[in-house]
């Protein structure tokens, strides 16, 4: 749509303050984090930063983790985490509150939740699908070898990166096959909100369509190891180096921009993960932490829209046509009607 200066002036200030809410959706991040010279200024989710665990039933941040690894968030704004050392996936809800969602069998370092709420891992020697109450889980590839990430496409079909071994598909009538041949690494694989198919590792993105594989960015800093590949509808990609102990943003023309180091008191990034409301989530597997990021990842121009009732309003806008000096100049406001609020994000 063509921008109209005139609607722009003429909308209400209150309306783009409604966007203040984006910060308020996703779960409660109570334990303020420093900032190093990259400016990344984040809050601690989960962890205390000692190895343990412990801590089900109370606030996240006091909780202890063993080796964070994969992140995902579901359309409610809860956030899974892989307890990877603990053989479990951990969830935390919007409250801030964190539980056991599953154990596992096996060692988990990837995690992705369908919108039907199935939970999907993948790990060492095995991609799993784990029902949304917990109570049952089926086994959707056994082999030998290691799964560092899943993914859940568009038509129902998982993928999972196996390293030097490729990216398997697992079709939904359980058929395996190898979608990048053995030899190309890919080490994280993502989906975005319009279906697309992402895969990572060496420091390169490949686009993969019609089962073959396009390198859209050519790679990053020389011998980057690649985790946490998440994929923004804009273009925008973020994922993690654990080696270098660096979160990325990579923007559409494949520039790499360090959005956290061990400044910013990363030890080992491993996982992403973008919530409803467009925050940026990271885990640090030596950490034992998951940091929540300090402003949404869904920024204008961003082909997303969303979408917000207030009591019974209904206003629908494009996020390019709000002027963000507005976003916050209400925010205590919306705090105290945060229970009136409900956000949609639409693709």
């Amino acid at each position: 749509m063509k921008h109209d200066p005139r609607r722009q002036a003429g909308r209400p200030a209150l309306v783009g303050c409604l966007l203040a809410v984006l910060l308020l959706v996703s779960p409660v991040a109570a334990a303020a984090h420093g900032a190093g010279p990259t400016g990344w200024q984040s809050t601690v989710l989960a962890g205390t930063g000692a190895a343990g665990y412990a801590g089900d039933g109370s606030r996240a941040v006091g909780a202890a983790l063993d080796a964070p690894a994969g992140l995902a968030a579901d359309s409610r704004g809860r956030v899974y985490l892989v307890d990877s050392d603990n053989d479990a996936i951990r969830r935390v809800g919007t409250d801030g509150m964190i539980g056991t969602f599953a154990s596992t069998d096996f060692t988990p370092y990837g995690v992705t939740v369908g919108g039907d709420g199935k939970v999907y891992v993948s790990g060492d020697g095995k991609v799993v699908a784990i029902t949304p109450d917990a109570r049952s889980s089926s086994e959707l590839l056994v082999d030998a070898g290691t799964y560092f990430d899943v993914a859940l496409g568009a038509d129902g079909s998982v993928y999972a990166a196996a390293g030097a071994r490729g990216l398997k598909r697992i079709a939904r009538d359980g058929a395996v096959s190898s979608l990048v041949p053995a030899g190309v690494k890919v080490t994280t694989v993502a989906v975005d909100g319009s279906g697309r198919l992402y895969a990572a590792g060496d420091g390169k993105i490949y686009r993969l369509t019609g089962g073959s594989a396009r390198v859209i960015v050519p790679g990053g800093p020389p011998g980057l190891d690649v985790r946490g590949l998440t994929a923004v509808d804009d273009g925008t990609f973020y994922l993690t180096s654990p080696a270098a102990g660096k979160l990325f943003r990579v923007a559409r023309d494949g520039t790499y921009t360090v959005l956290a180091d061990s400044a910013d008191g990363l030890a080992r990034p491993w996982g992403t993960t973008v919530g409803p409301g467009g925050r940026l989530y990271v885990s640090d597997f030596d950490g034992n932490r998951v940091y929540a990021g300090p402003e949404p990842a869904l920024r204008p121009g961003d082909s997303r829209r969303a979408g917000i009732g207030v009591v019974g309003f209904d206003l629908d806008l494009d996020l390019d046509d709000l002027d963000p000096p507005l976003l916050f100049a209400v925010g205590a406001f919306l705090v105290a009607l945060g229970g009136l609020i409900v956000l949609r994000v639409r693709r």
